[in-house]
């Protein structure tokens, strides 16, 4: 079962989640997207019938490039786990892939900006190195990093050329794809998912499951527009909403915002004011420390033979007075987005 614990000091978030959550794009292997509720099965089948902004954005390299420099590093300490150990969720996503669970590293990692720590599995081979990973995680801001409870890298590519995937609060990364441009996209799934919920619970207008992308405000920010930011935005309103998030965080940190990339912008500035007005306080909150984390209370699962000294790992949180909101663990099954690879 997913936890949100809350510092209790500086409770910023203190609205339920509602309890079936669900979503869309192709299910990663192994995986089944029924249970969607019919309007998101519809949301998720309709493409947007709006060309992308012109002149367009640059490659993704030059914001990657971008965003590289001018989000800050969190300094991190992390935790290797015994070897004969891994946190269910991964355990989960290695079986999705195809990936042999033992071929698999784990570390606890700690921030500077949050009492919790992440659970990191990295397989073996992945072409990341944990330096890469954990100093890229530390550069996304801790308003959305702390909606994740873990993290995935994988080794191989997958088969039908995906970037990354987001199942629940899970985020998984196939080579070269572990950027922050793609976890913005992921993070902004997340987000529309978790954090917007109370707004459409407050809409009484959708059944359980229903992401904020899939409502009539968003629906009404894309029609005041002329244009979507990209062409996979075109996928549907969930993909627009990801990729506009992913944006609207250079809007936000590039000095002169999205209008020194181009002037195209304006075909979507009605979606990306959305965005930064619901989201911008959450993603960067005052004062810069996680004020609700995504946390996996589950049992380490035992994987292959375990030697002496393999102890069980420990995965309380020991002295950090934190409450808890509840998340599903079925949203653990029923959320999936993909990305595509771009290797940026």
């Amino acid at each position: 079962m997913l936890l949100f614990p809350l510092l209790s000091t500086a409770l910023l978030f203190s609205t339920s989640i509602t309890s079936a959550l669900a979503l869309a794009l192709p299910a990663p292997r192994g995986l089944s997207a029924e249970n969607l509720n019919p309007h998101m099965a519809e949301v998720r089948a309709t493409r947007l019938e709006k060309p992308i902004i012109s002149p367009p954005f640059p490659d993704n390299r030059v914001q990657e490039k971008d965003l590289q420099k001018e989000l800050k590093p969190k300094r991190w300490v992390s935790m290797k786990w015994h070897s004969g150990y891994l946190p269910r969720m991964c355990l989960q996503h290695a079986e999705i892939n195809h990936v042999d669970p033992s071929k698999f590293e784990v570390r606890y990692v700690y921030f500077e900006d949050c009492v919790a720590p992440w659970p990191v599995c990295r397989h073996v081979n992945a072409k990341e190195s944990w330096r890469t990973i954990l100093q890229t995680l530390g550069k996304v801001p801790v308003g959305m990093r702390q909606y994740a409870s873990h993290i995935v890298i994988l080794a191989e590519p997958h088969p039908e050329h995906w970037g990354a995937y987001v199942m629940g609060t899970v985020i998984t990364v196939f080579p070269g794809s572990f950027t922050l441009g793609v976890l913005m996209h992921e993070f902004s799934h997340i987000l529309d998912l978790v954090v917007l919920q109370p707004y459409v619970a407050d809409l009484k207008e959708y059944p359980p499951g229903t992401s904020f992308s899939a409502t009539r405000q968003w629906a009404e920010a894309i029609g005041n527009d002329t244009a979507v930011p990209t062409d996979y935005a075109r996928t549907n309103v969930v993909e627009d909403f990801a990729d506009v998030g992913r944006w609207a965080i250079s809007d936000l940190v590039h000095r002169g915002g999205v209008g020194k990339y181009t002037r195209g912008w304006v075909g979507f500035k009605h979606q990306m004011y959305v965005y930064e007005r619901l989201l911008c306080n959450i993603i960067f909150p005052k004062k810069e420390v996680c004020t609700i984390r995504a946390y996996d209370t589950s049992d380490p699962v035992a994987i292959g033979e375990l030697q002496d000294g393999d102890a069980k790992p420990n995965g309380t949180l020991h002295g950090t007075m934190l409450n808890t909101f509840v998340v599903p663990p079925e949203a653990n099954e029923r959320i999936h987005m993909c990305y595509p690879g771009s290797g940026a």
